[in-house]
């Protein structure tokens, strides 16, 4: 495994079993590179006094695992659409190689609704963009964008359709050998012209960002994944609240102030009985000796 700046005693590399699930020193290496990303984002965090939670299976994780849930591959973490935008701009001089801080205005060719902390010295490939995406693809941990959506579901869905729509434009886009500007008829006389992924990115944005400035209910981290306002993906502002501190492995790190009310909503009533799934990453190609173009060029030989 290369090597991390957080460093991790012998023991942590040992195998072990957990809920029936049998986790590899492999699996290990690839959680001790998340960890590290997971510290770097951290400290960058703190420095710029930037709020951000753990999410999704990583929050589950840590109320009922102190950890990894024992079959997870991946990192969660959500921040509000101010705070995110101001990483945006710190991020270029904080984030150093090996570490690259990935977006559509870094990274062209990226086009998720989020960001991604990456370890350019390592390959977290998915097996189905790995042959055809140009951008940086070491392992990773997720960084989404908490956006206010409208109260009123045809709002909702409003939005939603405008996210679509983008997405597919950028599909078609990248479709292209060479990306070229896309003309889009609005009427018999009006048209809009989008010069490139980066003009067609910031329009997503701009779609997401829509209700920032407006009192709602709900937030939600789904816009900047799916581009949709999934039910079980809402989240009431009083939920999350001021961070408070909760174990990680060996990090303790910002969680929301109501998690249990966020379990309930993303997983149900039963979430803290352990029901072994298929990672959601399966697909990833994942080597932490080695980087992502040295992996990807070697299987082309």
């Amino acid at each position: 495994m290369i090597e991390t700046k957080l460093k991790f005693a012998a023991s942590f590399f040992d195998e072990e079993e957990q809920c029936g699930f049998y986790i590899t020193r492999k699996r290990k290496e690839v959680r001790a590179i998340q960890l590290d990303l997971l510290h770097e984002f951290d400290q960058v965090c703190r420095k710029h006094n930037l709020r951000y939670y753990m999410d999704a299976g990583t929050l589950l994780g840590a109320v009922r695992h102190k950890g990894f849930i024992p079959w997870d591959d991946d990192v969660d973490v959500i921040m509000f659409r101010k705070d995110y935008n101001s990483l945006l701009k710190i991020a270029p001089d904080e984030f150093h190689h090996p570490y690259f801080f990935q977006h559509a205005y870094t990274d062209m060719f990226y086009r998720r609704g989020h960001s991604q902390l990456r370890n350019s010295k390592t390959c977290g490939a998915l097996h189905d963009e790995m042959w055809t995406v140009k951008f940086n693809q070491g392992i990773f941990i997720d960084i989404f964008v908490l956006d206010a959506v409208s109260d009123d579901p045809q709002q909702r869905r409003q939005q939603e359709s405008e996210l679509q729509y983008y997405s597919r434009l950028m599909d078609q886009m990248l479709g292209s050998p060479v990306p070229r500007p896309i003309t889009v008829k609005l009427s018999d006389h009006n048209s809009l012209r989008f010069e490139n992924l980066m003009h067609l990115y910031s329009a997503y944005d701009t779609c997401a960002a829509r209700f920032e400035n407006t009192p709602t209910t709900f937030v939600t981290g789904a816009l900047s994944l799916l581009g949709k306002t999934v039910e079980n993906r809402l989240i009431r502002r009083e939920w999350l609240g001021e961070p408070v501190p909760m174990q990680f492995e060996c990090l303790t790190l910002p969680a929301p102030v109501d998690s249990d009310a966020m379990l309930r909503r993303y997983y149900g009533e039963n979430y803290m009985t352990p029901i072994q799934s298929a990672p959601l990453h399966a697909s990833v190609l994942f080597d932490t000796d080695r980087s992502y173009l040295d992996v990807i060029s070697s299987l082309r030989l």
